[in-house]
């Protein structure tokens, strides 16, 4: 069988000993460590995953906030792919998986030991035939490219409104804690500054940022696992009620139907309702809103002096205007999720 593996590369010693035993399986495997970045590199890997048979995603922590990795997983979905996804370390917090693998069976595959090695063969043994590739085909994912890139375009643009200058302002101050965008993050924040339309209070704001680092985050372990991707910041407790689980959070800024812009929110969404909260960190604080799924009566995409939000209708004739935070996810993998969520199968 032709099997296509999904990781991270910080993780590619994990990758390796699996790799090593599906080809003493007898499967045909295939990664990226042979081709080079850039649009080719993209295009030998969407190929790859259509000619694949399955395709492994090798859960760990990292691969949850890999971009790169969830266009693949969500393209093989699409192209109707086998897809099995197998944890490689105890720390994955499998309650915040995406849909897309959360409603699959996982594979554990921690210790490598006779049992998963049997479990995990097994597994593959007894996956029917692939399905043909549907027609037409869905659009490709495009390239992934660094979530900075868009917003230093941005940036450069010769005119800013507030809210742009705003929206930007939080964006930037997201990516901060991240190891691999914090520096990029800080030298736009800088370049926005700069910027000779920005406002007083923006750029006071910015500076603030840049002159009080963040505290060190702590090393992930056992009992203080790596915070996942969809829960960037601490946030107020969510009293759950009976019957209730969280399916994922996000953080978003929020816009209601009277323009009032209430930035640093955290939603979350369970399986009986939608929650927003003000996060312990944030500077405004400001009421919390709880929306029951009785009471919406549409979820989709639009667009908002410029800015791609998600649109949530609720009764009667009010609607939040939900702009995702970079890095925390895309719009059409946030729809899905609520739709699964109201339908009641979560």
């Amino acid at each position: 069988m032709k099997i296509f593996i999904s990781y991270r590369s910080v993780n590619l010693n994990l990758v390796e000993n699996l790799i090593t035993d599906l080809r003493d399986m007898g499967h045909e495997v295939w990664y990226d460590q042979h081709i080079e970045g850039g649009q080719k590199w993209w295009d030998n890997i969407l190929e790859s995953i259509r000619q694949s048979q399955l395709m492994i995603v090798a859960l760990t922590p990292q691969l949850l906030d890999s971009y790169p990795c969830r266009l693949e997983y969500t393209y093989a979905n699409a192209i109707r792919k086998h897809i099995i996804p197998v944890m490689l370390s105890a720390d994955v917090n499998i309650p915040m998986l995406p849909v897309v693998l959360q409603e699959r069976q996982i594979e554990r595959y921690v210790e490598g030991n006779k049992d998963e090695y049997k479990a995990l063969m097994h597994a593959i043994s007894k996956l029917p035939p692939t399905p043909a590739l549907p027609d037409p085909m869905p659009d490709p994912p495009p390239l992934p490219v660094s979530p900075l890139a868009n917003i230093r375009t941005q940036i450069d643009s010769p005119s800013l409104t507030y809210e742009q200058q705003v929206t930007l302002f939080y964006q930037l101050k997201t990516f901060l804690p991240d190891p691999n965008y914090g520096g990029g993050a800080r030298e736009l924040l800088t370049r926005l500054m700069q910027h000779p339309m920005l406002l007083a209070s923006v750029y006071n704001d910015i500076k603030t940022v840049l002159e009080n680092p963040l505290p060190p985050q702590p090393e992930p372990s056992g009992n203080n696992p790596a915070p996942a991707l969809d829960d960037p910041i601490q946030t107020t407790p969510v009293s759950l009620l009976d019957g209730e689980r969280v399916i994922v959070t996000k953080k978003v800024a929020i816009f209601t139907g009277n323009w009032l812009w209430w930035p640093d929110k955290i939603l979350t969404v369970t399986n009986q309702r939608l929650i927003l909260k003000t996060p312990f960190s944030a500077v405004l604080h400001r009421d919390d809103i709880e929306i029951p799924y009785s009471e919406i009566t549409g979820v989709k995409k639009s667009l908002k002096a410029g800015n791609p939000v998600v649109v949530i209708s609720v009764k009667p004739n009010v609607e939040h205007f939900l702009m995702i935070e970079s890095g925390t996810g895309n719009r059409e993998e946030f729809i899905k999720t609520i739709q699964y969520a109201m339908k009641g199968q979560s």
